[in-house]
């Protein structure tokens, strides 16, 4: 997968000389890239900038001299591992049929979540487990929902598919997702499903772990979420109008 290290913009408390940029690109690749795999392992609460550049040999003072502060890293490596999580759901559409697809990119997004789950407690859990909601900029936000609008074609796009929608040959824009709320509607409800699932299988639920009957039934549940996910695809309304929700006619 092609890296994309996007040079973040200077942070407040980050030197603006005109050197600053003079910092290699593969050096700042460094950090991010070393950042998103410290991150991935440990969190951003036992995150060392120090730790880092001492595998990396590279002097610490090049954290605050480029990001401006450790926080900054965290949320820069952050957003950078968000999208590439999601430049990687796209390969699910090699697949050749609509539902190897779906199983696909559910699997994609559990083994992500399960190797990078101390980036996804950052991104799941904003202030608890890092830096808060209003530590992310504006530039981070708007990377992190163009991610996120982009996962949402991909996955609206493999639904469209299942259904048969023409439409979806090509990759399902805002306007055609809107355009089909059957699609829209098994979109989020598989979104929701997956997210939950992924984080489950990230984690380790202290209260239940050892319970024998939840030990015997986790691999079963664990199993029926792909089967579950293409019987939503396929008729997300039945799903729905069991748990009480608004019918959607189209």
């Amino acid at each position: 997968m092609t890296v994309k290290a996007t040079t973040p913009a200077v942070r407040p408390g980050a030197r603006r000389s005109s050197s600053l940029y003079h910092l290699p690109m593969d050096t700042i690749q460094q950090l991010l890239l070393g950042a998103i795999d410290d991150l991935a392992e440990y969190g951003a609460t036992r995150f060392s900038p120090v730790t880092l550049c001492a595998r990396l040999k590279l002097p610490p003072s090049l954290v605050n001299y480029h990001f401006g502060s450790r926080m900054s890293l965290i949320l820069d490596a952050s957003v950078l591992a968000y999208e590439q999580y999601v430049e990687g759901q796209e390969v699910a559409l090699d697949e050749a049929t609509a539902e190897g697809q779906l199983a696909a990119w559910i699997d994609s997004q559990v083994a992500w979540t399960i190797k990078h789950s101390g980036i996804a407690s950052v991104l799941n859990f904003p202030g608890l487990t890092g830096p808060s909601n209003s530590e992310f900029t504006m530039e981070h936000q708007s990377r992190l929902e163009g991610a996120a609008v982009k996962n949402m074609a991909v996955l609206s796009t493999i639904v469209g598919r299942i259904q048969g929608i023409p439409q979806a040959e090509e990759m399902m824009t805002q306007e055609k997702i809107a355009a089909y709320p059957k699609v829209a509607l098994a979109t989020a409800m598989i979104g929701w499903l997956t997210l939950g699932h992924s984080v489950w299988r990230s984690g380790h639920h202290i209260p239940t772990s050892e319970i024998p009957v939840v030990k015997q039934q986790t691999a079963a549940v664990f199993s029926a979420v792909i089967p579950t996910a293409i019987s939503m695809a396929k008729n997300p309304v039945a799903f729905s109008e069991s748990a009480g929700a608004a019918k959607v006619t189209r």
